[in-house]
């Protein structure tokens, strides 16, 4: 799925968050819980969860 056509993490258009904010969000797991990490991100819980089981952003 490494084709030119399929923009990955910030690239892609509908992106809020941005490479450097994975490590941070990752840093926060554990310690505060998925709404609160959302909250401060300005995403929706469900991002940080898919962000937390390596389904979204595993090639940060």
């Amino acid at each position: 799925m490494n084709d030119s056509k399929f923009k990955r993490g910030s690239k892609h258009y509908k992106s809020v968050l941005t490479e450097s904010d994975i490590p941070k969000i990752r840093a926060l797991l554990g310690t505060r819980s998925y709404q609160q990490i959302a909250n401060r991100f300005g995403v929706g819980r469900q991002a940080i969860y898919m962000i937390a089981k390596g389904i979204n952003w595993a090639h940060v």
